[in-house]
């Protein structure tokens, strides 16, 4: 059975690390991306339905929790892209969360994503997914 492509939400105020992360999702999952900034996320996710959202850390722990409450009540997966070695207010006990430590690579990305959205990575490669024209670039802020 193969699992319709994540349909993935990048909160994300730093348009190159966006770029970076719709561009790898994109091409080695198939996935679709919405991007927008951080202040606009709410609003996003009572537009569309995503399966994971990505979004920046804090070091404020409450904030990063009002995030994750915000992400999970509105059914996706949460991902917290961080410089810490931990993100404040959370713990990777917590169902469907994943944290990406910057700078990141492709496998690490997928690994962060599929986690959360509690898919295995590798399905999505090897059901033969590839890069070519997916046609899924949408909602650009910036």
């Amino acid at each position: 059975m193969t699992d319709k492509p994540l349909h993935v939400l990048v909160a994300e105020k730093q348009a190159l690390i966006a770029l970076e992360i719709e561009v790898l999702l994109t091409e080695a999952a198939g996935c679709t991306i919405t991007v927008c900034l951080p202040r606009d996320m709410s609003s996003k996710l009572l537009e569309e339905r995503y399966d994971v959202v990505l979004t920046d850390a804090t070091i404020i722990p409450r904030h990063n929790r009002a995030q994750f409450d915000l992400i999970r009540q509105n059914g996706a997966g949460a991902v917290f892209l961080t410089s810490f070695d931990e993100v404040p207010g959370l713990s990777q006990a917590e169902p469907s969360f994943a944290s990406l430590m910057k700078p990141f690579d492709e496998q690490r990305l997928l690994a962060a994503v599929f986690a959360a959205a509690n898919r295995d990575p590798q399905a999505a490669v090897s059901d033969g997914v590839d890069g070519g024209d997916t046609g899924n670039r949408h909602g650009h802020g910036g």
